[in-house]
Formats: C-alpha cells, structure tokens, sequence
C-alpha cells in the first residue's frame, strides 16, 4: 500500500514537470516564451508583464528530514484492575517526551508570488515515541515475596503525510529567511509496537532476574487512518545559482484522537501483558533540508531563474 502511494506521488509530480518543460519549450519555438522571458537590461523602464511575469515562480523539489514525537495522552486505559488499590492512576502509563528520533522524505510542489508563497509538501513520515509501565506483586503477610515487572514500549507510526504551508518571505536576498503557517492531513500506512519486558522475581524464596526476548508486533488496528493538525515554523532560503536550498524547522500539533476505541481490547495477548492504548494526540518537532529546483526563467546571457 505504502510504496504503490509513493509511486503515484512521484509519477504525479514527474509528470507535472515533464508538461512544464514540454510547455515551455513549445512556447518557445513559437516566439512565446510562457515560462521563459527575454530580459532587456538596456530598457529604463521595464514591461508590466516583464515585471509580473518577475514576481512569480513555481519551485519543484525534494526534501528529508528528522523528527522528535511526544505523545500527549488525556485519557488512560489498561486491561487491568487492582483488587487493593483503586486510584485511577495506579496503571497509568509513563510517557517518554520526543524520543527516539523519526524520520520523513518527500516532495516539494512551491507556487510564489510577490514575498507570499503556497507549498504543498506530500511525504512518507515516520513518528516514534517510547512509554512504559510497572508491576508488583507481592504477599501481603511476608512483603519480602514479591515479583516486580517492567514493560518498555516502542511504537512507531507510518503515515502518508500531505501538509500545506502558507509562507512569507522577510527578505527577497539570496538568504531569506522566513515563516509559515499551516496544517496536514495523514494517512496511516502502517504501525509497529516493540515491547522488552524486564523484572526480579522474589516471590520463589530466591531472587532471580526475569529477562524475555524482545517482542515485536504489527498494530496498525489499534489506531484510527487519519491524522490531523497544525503546523508552523520558520527557516531559510539559500540560492546557489538556479538551485534554492531550504531549511526549517517546525512545531506539529495533531488536533485529532490517533486510538481506534472499537479495538482497544483486540489482541488477547497484548492484553494479557496490559497493553491498551490510551487516547493520546501527537506533538513534534521537526528539521528539514529542501533542494528546489526553479521551472520559470528570464532568457539572458545567465539564463537566471525568476526568484
């Protein structure tokens, strides 16, 4: 599923570009120039259109990236419950804050005019965050027999991912730095829970260490297909010649419930270990590098791309 999406992306903005440049080299040879424009320097005052047809581009690109995941719940679920102590939050989970890093790659598809631009950047993205959870048993008429447990989660989520930004350019210089504002929508591909479960064992009149081989398992059910939010930053234009590299750095804020609640309880084994995904939203910082390339040019002794 993942990879016949990234094929159509790629065959999708391929394709944009082919018809570009085939437009533009038809233009051309009729006299034309559509994305191409003479450039007369000797002229004092410049043609309307000239000027323009200066204060728009399109930018087509590719971008990469990391990112650090914290998964914000606010509401607890757990399989389990105690039969001597009833605090609600006897069972709760600990949450580890943006660790391990993710990742993402992707295209950029940029239209420009006047300092304003509207990018719409699709990629592959890959969130990761750690939680954890500790047991205890023990005899309550001799506390020296007891059996402790701890369960270190690792959950990753791989979504198709579609932001659009909103941008305005500080500067029109060849650095340029910038901000942006805007949101994404997520498609789910697929989801991966690593469990390593750990503990002493006292309970045998003896203390013995408990060490299990790590357990990976497929749960992409236990979440909902779509993904929403906002997003936001600021970063930097940098133009070698005709090539724009762009980087920025932005705040995600997910909006919507990732947890399916029909199948929290789906899997008996996950159960049995009291693995129940709680309610939680996704909040994440992110870097990227963007190499762009520029599809409108004046025609000069430089053939210099219109930024």
């Amino acid at each position: 599923m993942s990879i016949k999406l990234l094929f159509k992306l790629l065959g999708i903005i391929s394709l944009i570009a082919v018809l570009m440049v085939s437009n533009a080299q038809a233009q051309k040879r009729k006299g034309d120039f559509g994305p191409f424009r003479k450039h007369k320097p000797q002229s004092k005052k410049k043609d309307k259109n000239l000027i323009r047809f200066e204060n728009t581009q399109w930018w087509l690109g590719a971008k990469f990236g990391g990112n650090l995941t914290q998964a914000k719940p606010f509401e607890r679920f757990t399989p389990f419950s105690s039969t001597s102590n009833f605090n609600p939050d006897f069972y709760n989970k600990q949450y580890q804050d943006f660790r391990p890093a993710g990742a993402f790659s992707g295209f950029v598809i940029t239209f420009f005019h006047r300092g304003f631009s509207a990018s719409l950047q699709p990629n592959y993205r890959r969130h990761r965050f750690l939680f954890s959870n500790d047991y205890e048993w023990l005899d309550l008429s001799n506390p020296n027999l007891n059996l402790t447990l701890n369960y270190q989660y690792a959950q990753s989520l791989d979504y198709i991912d579609i932001p659009l930004l909103f941008r305005y350019d500080i500067l029109r210089s060849k650095l340029r730095p910038f901000v942006q504002l805007g949101g994404y929508y997520g498609q789910l591909i697929n989801a991966n829970l690593t469990l390593e479960r750990t503990g002493i064992d006292r309970a045998s009149g003896s203390t013995s260490p408990i060490s299990e081989p790590e357990l990976e398992v497929g749960n992409p059910n236990y979440f909902i297909k779509t993904s929403l939010g906002l997003l936001g930053g600021i970063g930097v234009n940098y133009d070698v010649g005709n090539v724009r590299l762009s980087l920025e750095a932005n705040y995600r804020y997910g909006m919507n419930n990732l947890a399916n609640a029909q199948n929290r309880y789906l899997d008996n084994r996950l159960a049995s270990i009291g693995y129940a995904p709680d309610n939680v939203k996704l909040r994440s910082f992110e870097i990227s590098l963007s190499c762009l390339f520029p599809m409108r040019f004046l025609i000069s002794k430089n053939f210099k791309s219109v930024d």
